[in-house]
């Protein structure tokens, strides 16, 4: 176990190669790699629901990727949440945080993409076949449970 500082989990494997580790040795050695960054939570106090505008749809449809339709998310019934103005919060609309996470669990497809060397999307792509969330993905899930808010997931993430 270790840390490393890289933007995803798909970029913890180029960047170790990149360190002259052994493609295959550290591909057959490899368990998985976890991903995380810190959020913002949104105050739970008096947080709202909402349904999102089509912009604000078509922004969150987007950084969630093709496979939103295969992960259950309906764009139709769709329902968001934002912070208010409160005194538990002082006025932020946030309180506390949460993690996002990325694990990349090796399998199969991702040790074979590791061994041949692939790049940063190959790797991410084989990682996603396997069941994959993405940081993107798991901030925005987070945003449908009403922890955080689309404009911090954003931030947080990179759009």
């Amino acid at each position: 176990m270790s840390t490393l500082h890289t933007n995803s989990a798909p970029e913890t494997v180029t960047r170790l190669i990149d360190m002259d580790l052994d493609p295959f040795t550290f591909a057959d050695a490899l368990l998985g790699i976890l991903a995380q960054r810190l959020g913002r939570r949104l105050c739970g106090e008096y947080k709202v629901p909402y349904e999102p505008d089509e912009a604000e749809l078509e922004t969150f449809l987007r950084l969630y990727g093709p496979q939103w339709e295969e992960d259950g998310i309906d764009p139709v019934n769709m329902t968001l949440f934002q912070g208010t103005v409160c005194e538990v919060c002082n006025g932020s609309g946030y309180k506390d945080r949460v993690g996002l996470h990325e694990l990349l669990v090796n399998d199969d497809e991702v040790r074979r993409t590791i061994q041949k060397g692939g790049a940063v999307e190959e790797i991410r792509d084989a990682g996603i076949k396997g069941g994959m969330r993405t940081l993107m993905q798991d901030g925005l899930m987070k945003c449908l449970q009403g922890v955080t808010d689309l404009r911090n997931v954003q931030a947080v993430c990179g759009s």
